[in-house]
């Protein structure tokens, strides 16, 4: 799940890291509810799914195909935006190409 967390960071790698994750079948990384959390060197699957982690996982999935939109919204409420502001930060333009790896993902992204 933390792979699937930083998806925005380098989709390439994330990518590769499931792959792989589906193909250690000795593992079972995929339970009755997703992945579940993994260590491939100690070869230890968690038993259990954590929500925090699964929604983590949501959120970054969200906002990697979904141009920020979690982040935007979040920021738009009014009390978030002002403790921004209070703390010192200030809006910036995005980039207008945001992900360099894009290019290499197979259909996995929505187009805006």
């Amino acid at each position: 799940m933390a792979a699937l967390a930083s998806v925005e960071h380098s989709p390439t790698a994330v990518l590769e890291n499931l792959h792989e994750a589906c193909r250690e079948h000795d593992l079972r990384a995929h339970g009755r509810y997703g992945f579940s959390n993994i260590n491939v060197d100690r070869s230890w699957v968690a038993r259990d799914m954590v929500g925090i982690d699964a929604g983590a996982a949501a959120l970054a999935l969200d906002n990697f195909l979904m141009d920020n939109r979690v982040r935007r919204v979040f920021q738009e409420i009014p009390c978030v935006s002002q403790g921004l502001e209070r703390l010192g930060f200030r809006r910036v333009k995005e980039p207008a190409v945001v992900h360099t790896e894009a290019a290499e993902l197979p259909a996995t992204r929505k187009a805006s």
